[in-house]
């Protein structure tokens, strides 16, 4: 049997970020989560307003928001910046859409458990 199928990271060695992780914009998502599992980075942004603050815009084609997978390299080390976020790899290995806020945190738990397992 191979036991590294088995292997999974358990929930609690997850480290999530107050931040956004992704996404040129995401300063102005009102919606962020961001969470490091293992070799990992899950993050997810929306609510994105328009200029006006009248509505939301679209964050990529035909979605309020999403929730990517990154790997990840170096942490970051500047000691003025304290986020110890990690730096993504550009290399989005899925993405999930979506256009309300609880299926955003429904995608970004299923790809944190996904991930989890790789």
């Amino acid at each position: 049997m191979d036991k590294g199928k088995w292997f999974m990271i358990p929930q609690e060695k997850w480290k999530w970020f107050g931040h956004p992780g992704h996404y040129c914009c995401a300063d102005r998502c009102l919606f962020h989560l961001c969470t490091q599992v293992g070799k990992y980075l899950i993050s997810s942004v929306g609510e994105m307003p328009n200029s006006a603050n009248t509505g939301l815009v679209d964050i990529g084609c035909n979605r309020k928001y999403e929730a990517m997978v990154f790997k990840w390299k170096n942490k970051c080390n500047d000691k003025k910046c304290g986020c110890d976020m990690p730096e993504i790899i550009p290399s989005e290995l899925e993405m999930l859409p979506s256009n309300n806020r609880d299926d955003a945190q429904k995608n970004h738990m299923k790809l944190c458990k996904k991930y989890s397992n790789e």
